[in-house]
């Protein structure tokens, strides 16, 4: 059977929060005005669709919006949004806006797995503000798909050399900060555990299924993940390319 493509995950992405965004449209423009739809929908998107009407209801954006309409509402209204999702979620609409620019142009083949990756990430850290349900749900296709892209690829590396690029690019720079901030002890202990579990490890493919595990695939790596960004220091989602490459030898 032919394994999916990056691409194909990424598509699956889009189906699971486009619901999810439509939703928390409906629900944040509704809440700001009584014309919200003629005022925030028709008179900004007559131009996307000739055929849309003056006025509706939550039920009609179904109709109406696909993702790329989706993070167009929200760049449009951004006042109104920015209330409800901040600097940081505007930015997650824009990236992802970006990322289903290039996900529509992009043959089937032509999306790595490192740029499906990171559009998954970017949707789990978007619905943290909109939607956690949908967040179990992106996990699992984001895991799925790392599985299913690497199963037939063997680990040419070794354990320790696994271990040290690991402790070189995140952990040593955490432990050896100075800052006495409760943020930075944070992720110093987070750092200490993931220390305590390599010195545990008995193969390279362990510290490759531990790695996987632990970037943002479920609620803990991604908490290690937005703490780790906080305090400044580089994560384990930030250095997935090199770790590919020192673990398959391939880009």
């Amino acid at each position: 059977m032919e394994k999916l493509s990056p691409r194909s995950y990424v598509t699956g992405g889009f189906d699971i929060i486009k619901p999810s965004i439509i939703d928390f449209i409906g629900k944040a423009l509704r809440k700001n005005s009584k014309s919200w739809w003629f005022d925030n929908i028709h008179s900004k998107l007559k131009n996307e669709r000739g055929d849309i009407t003056q006025s509706g209801t939550i039920s009609d954006l179904y109709n109406v919006l696909d993702e790329a309409l989706c993070f167009k509402v929200i760049r449009y209204n951004n006042k109104i949004f920015i209330k409800e999702i901040g600097h940081n979620g505007m930015n997650l609409v824009n990236n992802l806006y970006a990322i289903r620019n290039a996900w529509a142009h992009t043959p089937g083949k032509g999306m790595t797995e490192n740029d499906g990756d990171n559009a998954l990430q970017i949707m789990i850290e978007l619905m943290q503000l909109i939607d956690n349900d949908a967040i179990i749900r992106l996990y699992s296709i984001k895991d799925q798909m790392h599985k299913y892209y690497y199963s037939d690829k063997n680990v040419i590396s070794t354990k320790e050399n696994l271990i040290n690029f690991l402790n070189d690019k995140i952990l040593l720079p955490v432990i050896n900060d100075g800052r006495d901030t409760l943020i930075v002890k944070e992720a110093k202990n987070r750092v200490y555990h993931t220390q305590e579990y390599f010195e545990n490890m008995k193969t390279a493919e362990e510290v490759v299924d531990f790695f996987w595990d632990n970037i943002v695939n479920n609620p803990r790596g991604l908490e290690s993940h937005k703490i780790l960004k906080e305090c400044g220091f580089t994560t384990f989602e930030d250095v997935r390319k090199e770790f590919n490459t020192l673990c398959y030898g391939i880009e």
